[in-house]
């Protein structure tokens, strides 16, 4: 069984309504899956096929909203019926434990209030080029980061995105680094340490990870003594980092606008020694990476005030902070770019 072909629903076939119902259904799409991955049904289902009645009672459901949210997920096929029972479709299987597809963070992180693809945010971008400000700020009262470290379960489901979402791209990105045995890492924001580790065990470095006291609480808790890393928690925009060779910002400078991200460059610049390095790890706006990496861009702005940037814009921030010209890195089979500079 394939997904549901919606040219075939006749209500589909009036001039324009298969478009904007597709359009509409963009974004429900990670509104359902959360919804089944939160009531635990795709979890249920992913073990054995069951009826209704079996996942309204055993998971404290109410049964006639567990049928509706049933064939509405049919829709999709997130999940499908199978005689009396209903189990996995094709999307549902991408949610399942041992799925090796990161299709699950993605799609659910969607809805999630952080997002850069979350509607809401998009519906008050209006008012965002009005004012200048970032659609959250003008939703929730107060900056991203700011609710970030106001909120635990919300920093954390964020947090363990943006470790999670470059695990396919990790060896390669790191491989770009140009790393030497010896040397000392820096990894500025860099989260629970999956980068700083992944360069310790296979390039016999170093490493120091930077971020949030927030942030470092729980890197500490769930890695104890196993980390191969030393975490350092702060404010990178005014503490002092570790000393270092090589210092990473993975998907750090596209959260902040121009004078926040030279004052961040400035801040890091301020901890290197002179020849060593600093990678800026993130996607590029380029020809080549077309218009999602446009739609991303404002996306970032009406999350976190920030943007995607070409590799010459980041040169012109790394210029004025106090870095040599950068060069860019290819990155294998990733959607990630690389741009490494020296500190004069």
């Amino acid at each position: 069984m394939t997904a549901p072909d919606w040219n075939d629903w006749p209500e589909l076939r009036r001039p324009g309504f298969d478009t904007s119902y597709n359009i509409m259904l963009f974004h429900l799409v990670p509104a359902i899956a959360r919804a089944g991955i939160e009531t635990g049904i795709l979890e249920a289902l992913n073990l054995a096929p069951r009826t209704a009645s079996e996942l309204s009672s055993s998971l404290a459901l109410d049964s006639q909203a567990v049928e509706m949210f049933l064939s509405a997920a049919e829709s999709i096929d997130l999940c499908r019926p199978t005689g009396d029972c209903w189990s996995l479709g094709s999307l549902g299987r991408l949610f399942s434990q041992d799925h090796p597809s990161e299709s699950a963070t993605a799609l659910t992180a969607y809805a999630e209030p952080w997002h850069w693809a979350n509607s809401q945010l998009w519906q008050e971008a209006a008012q965002s080029m009005r004012t200048g400000q970032d659609a959250f700020r003008l939703i929730h009262g107060r900056g991203l980061f700011e609710t970030l470290a106001a909120e635990p379960t919300l920093r954390r489901s964020f947090d363990a995105y943006t470790d999670n979402r470059t695990e396919h791209s990790l060896a390669d990105v790191v491989a770009g680094l140009d790393l030497k045995a010896g040397e000392t890492l820096v990894d500025v924001g860099g989260g629970y340490s999956r980068l700083a580790a992944h360069a310790v065990e296979k390039y016999g470095v170093g490493a120091f990870v930077f971020d949030t006291p927030e942030v470092v609480r729980e890197a500490v808790s769930r890695t104890g003594d196993k980390s191969q890393a030393q975490f350092v928690g702060g404010d990178f925009f005014v503490d002092d980092l570790p000393a270092g060779d090589v210092y990473t910002l993975k998907e750090v400078v596209h959260n902040w606008n121009d004078e926040q991200a030279v004052a961040l460059l400035r801040n890091v610049g301020r901890a290197m020694p002179v020849g060593s390095r600093i990678a800026i790890v993130e996607q590029f706006r380029s020809a080549a990476s077309g218009h999602r990496n446009a739609l991303l861009s404002f996306g970032m702005f009406l999350a976190f005030g920030g943007r995607q940037r070409t590799s010459e814009q980041l040169d012109t921030l790394l210029a004025a902070a106090g870095f040599e010209p950068s060069r860019a890195v290819g990155i294998r089979h990733s959607t990630f770019d690389v741009l490494i500079a020296r500190k004069l």
